[in-house]
């Protein structure tokens, strides 16, 4: 057997005695000990907290309104209390609280502007609203955030970012800029080895000038981003006309040495149902799932368009009981709006974050009733669903319901 290798030297002297009083000498210690509780933050949950804090308060210092909507400049709100952004990955977007008159929700809004430019304490997030017109949730922000407005939202979040160990080299963006903007400006830092080719999306010809940020990134970038724009409605000399098909989707995913389609990450940055268009189209070129990634969306376009939605059963208004910390409210709610709307327009502050069935942040307890969700927004655990759970922020009355919600504080 291996010898023990310590100094004997202390147990030298100590008696029986000795060793039975231990118990009494540790209690004198402690007696004449600080009554004081040790305070002390586990190293990485400070981290953690700068990176992901509960919320952010920020300034918005400048606003520029487009012809398809405002651009914010919003810099860390230090009146109260915030020193600096947290940092964010190109393509993640902050959540952002709004208490509108008739409601309280929240929005997703990429940031567009270069994770650098977060960083210190003059660091700044830019983002843009574009207006969706009447009743929309962008058409109050615009009109009420104004230069030196006090926001609140959420630490940047999402999965619609690079990543050199996921993602392909060469990444294929879809879309109106969001993502792929702050992405054209991670490249041009030098941040990121990327080559990405850009098909900008334009809703009319009036729109058109909006391409002249992508041409910019193009001329800074050494060749590493390329563009092209696709009108989706009208015509115009220069660009692509709509739709997205595949054979469009070819024609820029084609080696032009090999003629073999690229192994390219593709990033979809479009509102549905166009974006489950392009989907399908890229489905037809073989691209796999894996390479496909999809900026969350929100709520659903029409939810009667979707072709598994039980047409049948869609009526004017269902009833709702929601129980929040013990009393219950009844609200309606249209068959064709979110479950997450309904409570929301009761001035219910329901935790939300994506929007989109994935985060779980809605995590909502079903009591009775039915109801349809999306497949491609339905991100419940197999527990959920068997337990009785879902996200009301994807999720449509079939029926009268009853549910319970657990409302922030």
């Amino acid at each position: 057997m291996a010898k023990y290798d310590y100094d004997k030297s202390v147990l030298k002297g100590l008696t029986t005695k000795d060793f039975m009083n231990q118990v009494k000498v540790r209690q004198s210690h402690i007696d004449a000990g600080s009554t004081d509780e040790p305070k002390s933050v586990y190293g990485p949950n400070i981290i953690a907290k700068e990176i992901h804090p509960e919320y952010v308060e920020g300034l918005i210092v400048k606003k520029i309104p487009t012809p398809a909507g405002c651009v914010y400049i919003v810099a860390p709100a230090k009146e109260k209390g915030f020193d600096e952004l947290p940092p964010f990955r190109a393509g993640q977007h902050v959540t952002v609280q709004l208490d509108m008159p008739d409601k309280y929700t929240k929005r997703n809004y990429c940031i567009s502007s270069a994770p650098s430019a977060a960083k210190g304490e003059h660091g700044f997030y830019q983002l843009v609203v574009s207006d969706h017109g009447p009743g929309h949730a962008s058409e109050y922000i615009n009109n009420t955030w104004q230069e030196g407005s006090i926001i609140r939202f959420s630490a940047p979040a999402g999965e619609t970012y690079y990543d050199p160990i996921r993602d392909s080299r060469d990444v294929l963006a879809i879309g109106v800029g969001g993502p792929s903007m702050a992405l054209c400006y991670d490249i041009i830092d030098g941040n990121a080895d990327v080559n990405l080719f850009a098909i900008v999306l334009i809703p009319m010809p009036a729109l058109l000038g909006l391409t002249g940020i992508y041409q910019d990134v193009a001329d800074k970038s050494g060749g590493k981003i390329g563009f092209i724009p696709v009108l989706l409605n009208g015509e115009a000399d220069g660009v692509e006309k709509g739709p997205v098909t595949a054979e469009l989707l070819k024609e820029y995913m084609t080696d032009k040495e090999t003629g073999k389609l690229k192994d390219m990450t593709v990033l979809l940055t479009c509102p549905d149902p166009i974006c489950s268009m392009i989907e399908a189209e890229l489905k037809k070129l073989g691209v796999p799932q894996r390479r496909i990634r999809k900026e969350l969306q929100g709520n659903e376009g029409s939810v009667f368009e979707i072709p598994s939605y039980p047409a049948k059963r869609a009526v004017k208004q269902y009833s709702l009981k929601v129980w929040a910390r013990g009393e219950c409210t009844t609200v309606t709610c249209d068959s064709d709006k979110t479950i997450a709307s309904a409570v929301e327009g009761a001035k219910i502050r329901l935790k939300t974050s994506c929007r989109s069935g994935h985060c779980g942040m809605c995590h909502t307890r079903l009591i009775s009733g039915e109801y349809y969700t999306p497949e491609s927004t339905d991100g419940r655990r197999q527990a959920d669903k068997k337990f009785g759970w879902i996200h009301p922020c994807c999720t449509y009355p079939l029926s009268d319901m009853e549910i319970e919600v657990f409302p922030e504080r």
